[in-house]
């Protein structure tokens, strides 16, 4: 039931209906020995109420490789009258002349199985795996060929998977998605002979068919033709193809390794788990399905390592991180208040921006309006579309034919910023024209100041600078829009002459000093050279 090296995966499921004669049953899948030698799924023996035996154990064939081959295994699952289990195995239909080859599998056992006549009275009769295609599409395909972690989402009949490649080439993850009918229909179509990859022909097959559970009642009388097929053909011989055709999220050079999902009515949210200790939050809109966004990634604890197990409690909004050393409790309403900016806010389906802040999105909270809470709504139905959700927003913060009014004194300094709670795309670029009816030319970069913040600083201010100034990221959206007005009255004159005349006084100042110096340096010395000043 349990394996013996930590290090192992193991998964297990309790049945309480739908096997012999509608027992309890416990179904497992570990390593059976200390030399990891015996994989095995397997079912315990099967008890009635008063304690008498009722069945045996039913398990693999044991050291055969084409019913497990160094197998570790991440998920089981009991849907009507089969079990199911997830694993990755060495691959026997690949060839060996490039090295080994690991791939992921579905394992499908009938729970009403009562084991094989005579010598195979403790194994399985109704066993078969089918290979887990997780790729990208494409004239050469990509797999994720290594299975990590597996939810099921019993409300669409789905699974939900995490892959990762081969630790020995370009290192990724991504999620697929599959339903059980998607499996049955593999379950449901040709074997394959391991030793070469092809189809079994149709008129081989037994009858009743292997894996057929109805067709099946009492596994314990078939036929010996039937058994030597079992034994042999154990491998479908079509893949599960994963929905939409390809992965629904994809994350180059991060080795994910464990998943939970939380499926709500309008958006999904996966937490997904790397071998570096970070948590990937994981956003999918049920208006697309086919795609996702990262909203968060969450650095619980440092130097961490590897997230071994991950638990979300939706009703206190608690994230649990399990490592070697540790668990660690996050509390996600706590991360809406690290983002500064609007769409990045939106984008995390559990937070909210209203009034300048991002909040733990409740719209009964921080008097929140109703208005506010159908905006929120409505762009969380199709966050994957940036450019419409960027256009909702501007049309909170941005007035476009108000610009900002900007005031300044002949001959003064000016910062124009940008304030726009939103995300800008690229570098920053600013234009200006003389009316804001007129087209905006770029503004050149070593004419004004532009600040690591994207604002732009106008010096020594004069009537040619006065007019209209926007600012733009790299797809031309603007970010801020500003009217200068130079000041040129007579207080701002006189303003002006104040300060120039400071400006003489101070040059003046500079002048006797350096008189001074060049009177205590040169005292017996006729020489009429005025010496610098360290510094000038």
């Amino acid at each position: 039931m349990c394996p013996f090296d930590p290090f192992d995966n193991t998964t297990a499921v309790y049945s309480m209906q739908g096997n012999p004669e509608n027992l309890p049953a416990f179904y497992s899948a570990a390593n059976a020995d200390y030399t990891k030698s015996i994989p095995t799924i397997f079912r315990s023996r099967i008890f009635y109420q008063n304690g008498t035996l009722a069945y045996e154990y039913l398990t693999t064939a044991k050291k055969d490789p084409k019913w497990l081959n160094e197998p570790q295994f991440v998920g089981s699952f009991e849907m009507e009258e089969v079990v199911y289990f997830f694993f990755r195995e060495e691959a026997l239909e690949h060839s060996h002349s490039c090295g080994k080859k690991v791939y992921s599998r579905v394992a499908r056992v009938c729970k009403n199985d009562k084991g094989g006549p005579n010598v195979v009275k403790n194994q399985w009769t109704s066993y078969q795996k089918a290979r887990l295609n997780c790729s990208i599409p494409g004239k050469v395909q990509y797999y994720f060929d290594e299975i990590q972690d597996i939810q099921w989402d019993a409300s669409s009949r789905t699974f939900y998977a995490l892959f990762t490649t081969s630790s020995y080439g370009v290192t990724g993850s991504a999620i697929c998605v599959y339903t059980q009918d998607d499996i049955e229909q593999a379950f449901s179509g040709p074997f394959q002979y391991t030793s070469n990859g092809t189809q079994v022909p149709t008129a081989s097959e037994p009858n009743p068919r292997p894996g057929d559970c109805a067709g099946i009642p009492d596994s314990t009388r078939v036929k010996n033709d039937f058994v030597t097929f079992v034994k042999e053909k154990t491998l479908m011989y079509y893949a599960v193809q994963h929905k939409f055709g390809e992965p629904i999220f994809m994350k180059p050079n991060v080795m994910l390794q464990k998943l939970q999902t939380h499926i709500f009515s309008s958006y999904n949210v996966f937490f997904a788990g790397s071998n570096e200790g970070q948590v990937y939050q994981i956003y999918q809109p049920t208006a697309n399905l086919s795609e996702t966004l990262i909203s968060a990634v969450i650095s619980p604890v440092r130097s961490s390592g590897p997230v071994w197990s991950l638990q979300y409690d939706k009703n206190t909004l608690m994230l649990y991180v399990g490592y070697d050393s540790s668990v660690v409790q996050f509390d996600m309403k706590k991360l809406c208040k690290k983002y500064t900016k609007a769409d990045s806010c939106v984008f995390n389906p559990f937070c909210g921006w209203y009034n300048g802040e991002c909040f733990h999105q409740n719209c009964t909270s921080y008097q929140m309006s109703i208005t506010y809470c159908k905006l929120a709504q409505q762009l969380h139905k199709d966050p994957t579309n940036p450019k419409r959700v960027w256009e909702t927003l501007l049309q909170i913060f941005v007035d476009e034919k108000l610009p900002d009014q900007k005031h300044i004194n002949l001959g003064g300094l000016v910062t124009l910023d940008i304030r726009m709670p939103l995300c800008t795309s690229g570098p920053v670029s600013w234009h200006f024209g003389r009316s804001c009816n007129d087209t905006l030319t770029k503004v050149p970069k070593n004419v004004h100041i532009l600040g690591a913040d994207n604002s732009l600083t106008i010096r020594n201010t004069s009537m040619a600078n006065q007019g209209c100034y926007s600012a733009k990221d790299e797809n031309g959206r603007d970010l801020a829009f500003y009217m200068l007005h130079v000041q040129t009255g007579e207080l701002e004159k006189e303003d002006l002459w104040t300060r120039k005349f400071y400006e003489w006084c101070d040059e003046f100042e500079r002048y006797k000093n350096r008189i001074n110096v060049w009177q205590h340096t040169c005292s017996g010395d006729h020489s009429n050279t005025i010496p610098n000043l360290p510094g000038e």
